[in-house]
């Protein structure tokens, strides 16, 4: 259990890092609106939902290590 948590983690923060230099790098050196709009289009809303359905699922699975 502690692996997979760690492997959500780990998915999580590279999802938010690669997500921040995507949006300042399109700010900086891209056209902002057309990212703005192309993120709206992808499958980024289904993966997030995803992703905040599994974090919360996890947070009710008791971790066996810890004594309760």
């Amino acid at each position: 259990m502690k692996a997979l948590r760690l492997a959500v983690l780990a998915l999580t923060v590279t999802l938010l890092a690669g997500g921040y230099l995507v949006s300042t790098f399109a700010y900086f050196f891209g056209d902002p609106a057309a990212y703005s709009a192309a993120l709206d289009a992808s499958p980024v809303p289904a993966l997030s939902l995803v992703l905040l359905a599994a974090l919360v699922a996890l947070a009710f699975v008791p971790n066996p290590e810890e004594p309760t």
